[in-house]
């Protein structure tokens, strides 16, 4: 079943996390090289990770440019199609994760032909959990966030699994699909280039399909937190408004959130000119950008 599996690392300028999740996988834990499908995204570590896979039998893939999260995750599900993967499992290089939670998630998913998207449950840390799978509060302008986020785990009621009663997407960190859930709805949107498109993507498919969500929390990967600067702000902000757009939701919320983080700046200073300035150029883009 494992050789049906395609493992995708999308890889920009993560060299040594790209590296330590693979020999993980690989030289450790007993994963075929012919799983892997590792991007390089026009990065500039490229030809060191050409260096370090020229005589394996993994898939390197080079992006013709950087188009981000979306576009290279693309690129390597279509080569896995073409070499008839059946799954497809995409991973952020700095996710930590063992072969048994993998193969416990696939034969999860072979077993149940209902599952369109699966995750696991992701950890800060050995008692802090990140996600139980993603949230969107669509009555206040598609407002992000992480069922149990935050939370320890001996706070939580134990279930073995959530479905998409409680979540509305899969962490893009963590993600198994299967082919024929592209055959109906298709690849991630790229015009999202960075954060959101997971999101849009599993709304899509269990809007259009009779697929559902599922996250196993009695199966684990940890997280390494990123930090949140101006990069990250503007795209959160641009591709929430795209995505209220191309839902048809208000983005109100968006903007009179927008107008109050002018007060963080004046009397808390816990929201930066420059974050803030990011944000502006972000919910501006959002309105003008052009959707398909």
């Amino acid at each position: 079943m494992v050789s049906d599996l395609a493992i995708i690392i999308l890889n920009y300028n993560s060299y040594g996390d790209t590296i330590r999740l693979y020999t993980n996988l690989s030289k450790y834990q007993s994963i075929p090289e012919h799983c892997f499908y590792i991007v390089d995204n026009h990065c500039d570590d490229g030809p060191k990770l050409q260096k370090y896979f020229k005589n394996t039998a993994v898939h390197l893939i080079h992006s013709p440019h950087n188009g981000g999260y979306a576009f290279g995750n693309n690129l390597a599900i279509r080569e896995a199609i073409r070499d008839n993967k059946d799954y497809y499992l995409i991973l952020n290089p700095d996710i930590q994760i063992n072969s048994e939670t993998i193969i416990q998630m696939l034969q999860f998913m072979a077993n149940d032909k209902s599952i369109g998207a699966l995750g696991c449950r992701i950890m800060e840390d050995k008692n802090t959990i990140y996600s139980d799978g993603g949230r969107v509060d669509f009555q206040k302008s598609c407002k992000p966030g992480h069922l149990n986020g935050g939370k320890r785990i001996d706070e939580v009621v134990s279930v073995s699994i959530v479905d998409q009663q409680s979540i509305q997407y899969i962490n893009g960190s963590v993600l198994l699909t299967r082919k024929e859930v592209l055959d109906e709805i298709g690849l991630m949107r790229e015009d999202f280039f960075l954060y959101f498109e997971e999101t849009e993507w599993c709304i899509r498919m269990t809007k259009n399909t009779h697929y559902k969500l599922v996250v196993m929390t009695d199966q684990q990967a940890y997280h390494k937190r990123s930090q949140k600067n101006e990069l990250y702000t503007y795209y959160m902000n641009r591709n929430r408004v795209i995505l209220c757009r191309l839902l048809s939701v208000s983005y109100g919320h968006i903007l009179l959130g927008h107008v109050l983080n002018i007060g963080k700046i004046l009397i808390r200073r816990d929201y930066t000119l420059k974050r803030y300035i990011a944000a502006s150029r972000g919910v501006m883009n959002g309105i003008t950008q052009v959707i398909k």
